[in-house]
């Protein structure tokens, strides 16, 4: 029998694959009544902006009063374009909360701006970076800088931030204002990728949600470090990891660092390449961790 049926928490509908949206197009003129849409949201969606029309957007950038989300998303954006908006962004008296640079070009080179973001608008609780080109050295300098602010939160607050690390006993970190969400769909991870986003997860930074699908870089080995790191959080909630190839050893480790983990509710496995072998596994984890309420499996 086929080991998906039967079992509640298991849902098997084809997901949508995600697929890269199709190239940004030119549009003459004016960005602006794209940009004055919708009061608290800016949404640019498959525009390939021009170098005026960039410029267009911080003028309306620092002068905008209040912002919740701000999507460039196939902009055609390089780093020096980020960094031109991040610095609009960081100026203005907007505390955005949801920052979408998906599917542009950018790199390593554009993390510092990232986190000057995060730093300068601690109201920013996710941070979303879909079809970009990371890689590991960008996610480990993002990870980095991350950690290290996360520390000189703790410290500033009179808190000795390495205590912090292995006990939140004392800290209230509800009352902190800090990123939540990473969404690194195809950004280039591989292992080393994994390895440093481990060291965010064991961390006591709140981060809780991850989606790391699509990120066919990562090995074996980067699934065991992965299992081990989940097994130490407390925070991760939702975690996605569609369309990687995680195949049955992969999804044998990941589930053994989930027996014990009760943080975790909600856990995306379409399309990662098991069979009923792997499926096997699942329900014994099914069995033991009562505390998951959702896993999406297809394909």
């Amino acid at each position: 029998g086929n080991f998906k049926e039967g079992i509640s928490t298991i849902s098997h509908s084809t997901p949508d694959p995600i697929a890269a949206p199709e190239p940004p197009e030119p549009r003459a003129g004016s960005i602006l009544p794209e940009l004055q849409k919708a009061q608290q949201i800016v949404d640019i969606k498959g525009v390939l902006l021009t170098k005026s029309q960039i410029d267009e957007s911080v003028m309306f950038l620092l002068n905008k009063q209040a912002m919740d989300q701000m999507h460039f998303v196939n902009c055609g954006l390089h780093d020096k374009d980020l960094h031109v908006l991040g610095t609009a962004v960081r100026k203005s008296p907007a505390n955005p909360v949801v920052l979408n640079f998906s599917f542009n070009p950018l790199t390593v080179n554009c993390v510092d701006d990232l986190l000057a973001l995060a730093k300068d608008k601690p109201s920013i609780e996710a941070i979303l970076l879909q079809g970009t080109h990371l890689g590991d050295e960008g996610i480990q300098k993002l990870v980095d800088g991350l950690l290290k602010q996360h520390r000189e939160k703790f410290n500033k607050d009179g808190d000795v931030a390495e205590a912090t690390i292995t006990s939140s006993d004392s800290v209230d970190f509800d009352n902190v204002k800090e990123l939540h969400e990473l969404d690194l769909t195809k950004s280039g991870i591989g292992d080393k990728g994994v390895k440093a986003l481990c060291t965010l997860i064991r961390s006591d930074m709140a981060i809780d949600t991850l989606n790391l699908s699509l990120n066919k870089g990562i090995t074996l080995e980067g699934w065991k470090e992965l299992s081990q790191a989940i097994q130490k959080t407390r925070h991760l909630e939702t975690l996605t990891l569609d369309h990687n190839h995680i195949g049955n050893e992969g999804i044998e480790e990941l589930t053994k660092g989930l027996f014990e983990n009760t943080s975790i509710l909600a856990l995306d496995l379409n399309n990662i390449g098991i069979t009923d072998q792997g499926g096997k596994f699942i329900i014994e984890l099914l069995k033991r961790n009562t505390s998951i309420l959702e896993i999406n499996l297809a394909g």
